[in-house]
């Protein structure tokens, strides 16, 4: 992602095509982030 009007952007398109609520995604897409995050960490 470039930026966080990027990621606003493909959330919301998402959201449209899915159904799903774009606060869901983006709280999924945080959280995945989160644990790829930790998962490469050395700690």
């Amino acid at each position: 992602m470039k930026n966080a009007m990027q990621l606003k952007g493909i959330i919301k398109n998402m959201a449209a095509k899915t159904g799903i609520k774009a606060n869901a995604l983006l709280q999924n897409y945080m959280l995945e982030r989160l644990l790829e995050r930790i998962s490469v960490s050395e700690y």
